[in-house]
């Protein structure tokens, strides 16, 4: 989202990653964080994930060990400073970087609503003036930094930063204000959509693999964390309210009513949803309702030959970053939406100007105009996010949900 201030679009958040240019062994890093917030995809765009990644590592001054370029930290509303710490860059902070960290550690002390810094160590010294800022320790990773496994773990540190600092502004938003430090933000969780018939060892696996994450993810897994005594279709229809749903799309998840069931509330609700194929072999039918959103697929493997299929501990990864990047970029697209409606009514809009607007985080499809008919909604304008529906679907869209006007958001925009 971008915002005017004081007439210059303003970049809603913006990535930042320091290393030392002597450090090879991270080089690449800041390239793989940019490929998954900045990259080229047009979609990206529209879906309001694009965040911008700038890089800080080379002399400004043109001298051989200079500082970096200093960070315009007020270009922005949410910084997110990623240290890639290392023996140089350690050296360089009682050098010549001095004064770019001691810059960094009076923002981040007297601005921390606004810059988040994450300081990915091996372990060690802090960051000058940041001592009392939890690390990012890198130790006990899987592998490498040159390794994709060790990259996905970064990435998923990064996503979580952004996210709570987000969800911490807009909590202190509703309270009014205060110290984003003191504020308590729940762990990201995760409802996991299963058939025990074939999907248990898998579910199990990952719940034991998140049981310990540092990234900020939960899970809800009912075998687990239902409470004895309780009505499970009340209580699962409470979690999925507040859950990204990861669906572990086996060969009999479409098979079971239960499974069904939990699909259709996280649309009701809302909420944001990805599809982890694990078909094997086929299904009878496939549920109508399982598309529109995300997809991934995921390499099985078994310990011998018959035995059930599971994932591993990378696999597991990806499919955590896979969901979470989803979740933030809900968070993100929301935030420059009320943004661009606010504007637009402002502005007269017709479609929105004093109007009552609602937003869906995906494209809308005909289940959702089901669930605004059966919880009996008055016609209202709904905002969705790019690419603006086809010629194909609107229609079927509009026949049903008379009453309803659907906009995504660029048709908004175009007419600011």
């Amino acid at each position: 989202m971008d915002s005017d201030k004081g007439g210059k679009k303003m970049a809603e958040v913006v990535i930042y990653v320091v290393r030392h240019h002597r450090d090879e062994k991270r080089e690449a890093l800041p390239a793989a964080i940019a490929a998954h917030f900045d990259g080229d995809e047009p979609v990206r765009d529209g879906l309001g994930m694009r965040v911008p990644v700038r890089i800080r590592c080379k002399a400004w001054d043109g001298t051989p060990n200079g500082p970096p370029r200093p960070i315009a930290f007020d270009a922005a509303d949410a910084n997110i400073v990623v240290v890639l710490q290392s023996q140089d860059l350690k050296e360089a902070t009682a050098g010549p970087w001095r004064g770019f960290f001691q810059d960094l550690a009076a923002e981040r002390n007297g601005h921390p609503e606004r810059t988040r810094v994450l300081d990915v160590s091996p372990g060690g010294t802090a960051l000058p003036g940041l001592e009392a800022v939890q690390q990012v320790r890198t130790g006990h990773w899987p592998g490498l930094p040159d390794d994709a496994a060790w990259r996905v773990r970064l990435l998923l540190h990064v996503v979580y930063a952004i996210a709570y600092q987000l969800k911490a502004r807009d909590a202190l938003d509703r309270v009014g204000g205060g110290d984003i430090d003191r504020m308590v933000i729940e762990r990201e969780r995760l409802f996991l959509s299963h058939a025990k018939a074939d999907g248990w060892e898998i579910t199990s696996t990952i719940r034991d693999h998140l049981s310990k994450n540092t990234y900020g993810v939960g899970t809800f897994v009912d075998a687990f964390d239902l409470p004895g005594g309780t009505r499970f279709d009340s209580q699962f229809d409470a979690q999925i309210a507040l859950s990204a749903l990861v669906v572990l799309r086996s060969d009999r998840h479409g098979t079971r009513p239960w499974c069904r069931w939990e699909v259709l509330r996280a649309k009701a609700h809302n909420r944001p949803v990805l599809v982890v194929d694990l078909i094997e072999h086929g299904e009878p039918r496939v549920f109508p309702y399982i598309g529109n959103v995300p997809a991934m697929r995921v390499q099985l493997r078994r310990a011998a030959a018959g035995a059930p299929a599971s994932l591993g501990c990378d696999e597991i990864e990806r499919i955590v970053l896979a969901m979470t990047t989803e979740v933030l970029r809900t968070l993100i697209w929301r935030r420059r939406a009320v943004t661009v409606v606010r504007e637009a009514s402002a502005a007269g809009h017709p479609d929105v100007a004093g109007k009552k607007v609602d937003y869906f985080l995906r494209a809308p499809e005909l289940v959702d105009v089901a669930f605004l008919r059966q919880a009996n909604v008055p016609g209202c304008t709904l905002v969705y996010p790019d690419p603006p529906l086809d010629d194909h679907e609107r229609p079927l869209i509009e026949a049903v949900g008379t009453g309803f006007r659907f906009l995504a958001l660029s048709e908004l925009e175009s007419a600011r």
